[in-house]
């Protein structure tokens, strides 16, 4: 069951954001209270700095935002695409 405030008659949820490492590791969390999934969300991206941001409401995966990655200083090549995602099925089958 979500905690859920009283807010100017509003229902409001409470949601957590999780920004995550370079190592994918939780380097820190910020807690949320929204009324819905739709602000929740808006609310987790305005955090993306640098890093991702995973957003949940309990047990339940919201969202997930990445942080831009850089691009070589040519412009012509980015490595985003060849980088697999620490945890994801393609880092786990490349090992």
């Amino acid at each position: 069951m979500a905690f859920l405030a009283r807010f100017g008659g509003a229902e409001m949820s409470e949601y957590r954001a999780y920004l995550l490492g370079t190592d994918g590791h939780i380097q820190g969390r910020v807690d949320l209270d929204c009324a819905d999934d739709s602000e929740a969300k808006e609310r987790a991206k305005q955090l993306v700095d640098g890093r991702d941001v995973e957003l949940w409401q309990l047990d339940r995966k919201i969202a997930m935002f990445s942080a831009p990655v850089p691009e070589f200083e040519s412009g012509q090549h980015s490595w985003a695409a060849s980088r697999p995602k620490i945890g994801s099925i393609d880092a786990i089958a490349a090992a």
